[in-house]
């Protein structure tokens, strides 16, 4: 079996922050999917119709929107992904992006230097 990018997804519901939840992991292999697009280049990927882009893979049928942003560690290693969805169409704008930018950039530390099992 090839390499998988495990990923979590949150759904984005506007304002209504009580309504976001976090599913269930999906696995999908890294050469695959709009994860696999951001892991493969170590850029963000951002779709604002996920209906007109053949490499979406279907996490949740209502997603019409979708914005990927790799966590890049040393040596430009993509260590992990942050994926939003959306179930707006153009969802993403300037602001957004930045946002997630930054995140990816400020969660590079913490994913990199994570405690194996039986440390801390």
């Amino acid at each position: 079996m090839g390499r998988a990018l495990r990923r979590g997804s949150s759904r984005n519901y506007g304002d209504r922050l009580d309504r976001i939840r976090v599913a269930h992991v999906p696995e999908f292999p890294i050469s695959q999917g709009l994860n696999g697009a951001a892991a493969a280049s170590g850029k963000p990927v951002v779709v604002q119709d996920v209906s007109q882009d053949p490499r979406w893979l279907t996490t949740f049928a209502s997603t019409r929107a979708e914005a990927i942003y790799p966590v890049v560690g040393v040596g430009g290693t993509v260590v992990g992904t942050i994926d939003v969805e959306s179930d707006r169409i153009g969802a993403f704008g300037p602001d957004d992006e930045a946002l997630l930018a930054e995140a990816a950039r400020v969660l590079r530390p913490f994913w990199i230097h994570q405690p194996t099992e039986g440390s801390a």
